[in-house]
């Protein structure tokens, strides 16, 4: 066996330092032949693919800079090839793949103009390819994954018409594909893929009834492989992955029992799977994303025992593959993300100490990762959210001047950030999030002008974002940014009255926008416990559809005054319970926070 099967080998059962070792060794023998005979094409190519898989387990394992250099290596002799004999379709496409590889590395690091120069560049190729011989199966197989790429990009950049179009293009390919070949598994496994794709955009748009019927075509295809073939690890994993995305759907859709079944029933195979191989790190990080999934849904039930007992087991993997290479950034990512979980759930059960611990923790590796690639946007966004959520847990323990502290340093990398692209979408809300931060602070500081410059700053952000995507926003809502689904569970002293069921009923089912909202329900609140005598009536009020900025000034709702109630009525408790619509980042999804009132009726 060749040291380049042996890697490819040791790779997928996640032994990548052993991998490593082995392509580095095959590395150095086509280096060695193509020094011998640079004329030679092929062994040229041989170590294009070389510098290829180099690129691919560097990646794999965090080293982002490594990965470019290899990947630029392979990129220069693709290149080369492909000018030296435009005619020779074999090398046309190694081109395009290797444009496609830059762009990976350049998305993850956050350079999406970057991107997608290399994606359009990879997809000029594929087109002209494809439209040489429509026959050829691979090369419209091909051409949908560029079109798939273009859609990831254009997600990221916030662009969701586009994206939705590059979406359609390569599902209408892999659809042609699947149909003209339904026994070839490959390509129905393209199309559950897509399916997702689809699913993952229409959830970002709102459409979750949409949505939801994407998911369930992929999750159809994703069981008929699984049953054809139990025995095939990688489409046991592809049913893993649909269960979490139905999950998801559920729990944007507020069916936490549906959801909790989707979850569990991907917990289960990915135990199968981690427990047949122990050593098989994909698989372990796997089984740590499923115990936190776990812990978001127990989280949003209020289960904060269970919630905790998730988080944890999801920690303890994170922290054995971060110790087993502690070079591996994403890894220690992961580690970074699992000890902020832990800080919003020790922090919603007021261990504000145990929650400073964590959430420093997670800090801590963030300025690390952010320290040893400057150029890379994502650990610089990472590191702008790690401050802001120090600013939250200073702001809780009444520390405002380091909680100030906090909150300009997540600023300033934001105000970066926006500056170095200015149509990134999430960029600008991030920057539009980090001045209601400082709004807040200062207004609980009392310097009401800066609050008030902070907010208008802001809000200029997000009339921009709405204007440039106008069917993307709410024309009430003021704020923009990913949805989130928020639940208000309130159990109240509230009057027993007839004249009072119309207030009841304004409760009972309410969409509050914008930055009126805390005050509209305590507003509402206030009326019902002016009426008659009091006696307690359960209340669940959902704000289904509200942008980050209001999420983040909810989240401070424990920390702010008690509304005020007449002589002779007390609420006794209201409970916030938010959870995130998929589309938020891993580490940013889940928190519960109780709100106590006086218990006691006067």
């Amino acid at each position: 066996m060749s040291h380049e099967r042996i890697g490819d080998l040791l790779k997928a059962q996640g032994d990548l330092a052993g991998a490593g070792a082995a392509l580095r060794a095959s590395l150095a023998v086509r280096e060695r032949l193509a020094a011998s005979d640079p004329g030679n094409a092929l062994w040229q190519r041989d170590l294009s693919v070389s510098h290829n898989q180099i690129g691919d387990l560097l990646t794999a394992q965090g080293d982002l800079a490594g990965a470019g250099a290899a990947y630029r290596a392979d990129l220069a002799i693709a290149e080369r090839l492909a000018a030296s004999d435009p005619g020779n379709a074999g090398w046309q496409r190694d081109l395009s793949v290797s444009h496609i590889k830059i762009g990976d590395l350049l998305q993850a690091q956050g350079d999406l103009a970057g991107a997608g120069a290399a994606y359009r560049a990879s997809l000029a190729i594929i087109e002209r390819l494809a439209a040489s011989d429509p026959g050829n199966a691979d090369w419209q197989r091909d051409l949908s994954v560029s079109h798939e790429k273009i859609g990831d990009l254009l997600t990221a950049q916030g662009d969701l018409a586009g994206a939705g179009a590059a979406f359609r293009a390569s599902l209408a390919i892999r659809e042609r594909l699947a149909a003209s070949d339904p026994g070839n598994a490959g390509w129905q496994r393209d199309l559950s893929v897509s399916h997702n794709k689809i699913g993952d955009l229409l959830t970002a748009q709102g459409d979750l009834a949409g949505a939801g019927a994407a998911y369930r075509a992929s999750l159809a295809i994703a069981e008929r492989l699984a049953a054809s073939d139990p025995g095939n690890a990688g489409w046991q994993r592809d049913l893993s992955v649909s269960h979490n995305k139905i999950g998801d759907l559920l729990t944007a859709q507020g069916d936490l029992a549906g959801a909790g079944a989707a979850y569990r029933a991907s917990l289960a195979i990915i135990e199968r799977l981690a427990a047949s191989d122990p050593g098989n790190a994909d698989w372990q990080r796997d089984l740590s994303v499923s115990h936190e999934k776990i812990g978001d849904l127990l989280t949003a039930q209020g289960d904060l025992a269970g919630a905790g007992a998730a988080y944890d087991a999801s920690l303890a993997i994170a922290k054995r593959l971060a110790a087993m290479d502690p070079a591996n950034t994403e890894w220690q990512h992961d580690l970074a993300a699992s000890h902020s979980k832990i800080g919003d759930l020790l922090q919603a059960q007021g261990d504000l100490a145990g929650a400073g611990a964590a959430v420093r923790a997670s800090l801590a590796i963030a300025e690390r990762l952010a320290a040893s690639d400057p150029g890379n946007a994502g650990w610089q966004r990472d590191l702008s959210v790690s401050h802001n959520k120090i600013g939250d847990l200073l702001t809780a323990q009444g520390d405002l001047a380091g909680a100030g502290a906090a909150y300009r340093a997540s600023l300033a990398i934001a105000e970066r950030l926006a500056a170095s692209d200015p149509g990134n979408a999430l960029w600008q809300r991030d920057l539009s999030v980090s001045h209601n931060k400082i709004g807040d602070l200062l207004t609980a500081q009392g310097d009401l002008s800066g609050a008030g410059a902070a907010y208008r700053a802001s809000l200029a952000i997000a009339e921009r974002l709405a204007r440039l995507d106008p069917e993307g926003s709410e024309s009430e809502c003021e704020e923009e940014g990913p949805l989130y689904s928020i639940e208000y569970r309130a159990s109240i002293v509230l009057p027993a009255c007839r004249s009072c069921e119309s207030d009841h009923r304004d409760l009972e089912d309410v969409d509050l926008p914008g930055r009126n909202a805390r005050e509209g329900l305590f507003g509402r609140l206030r009326r019902l416990f002016s009426r008659a005598t009091p006696s307690e009536v359960p209340i669940f009020i959902p704000i289904r559809r509200v942008r980050a900025a209001l999420f983040d000034r909810l989240r401070m709702l424990p920390r702010r005054p008690a509304p005020p109630v007449p002589e002779g009525h007390a609420a006794k408790a209201v409970c916030c319970s938010v959870y995130a619509h998929p589309r938020v980042p891993r580490g940013q999804t889940s928190m519960v926070h109780m709100i106590s009132h006086n218990v006691q009726q006067t």
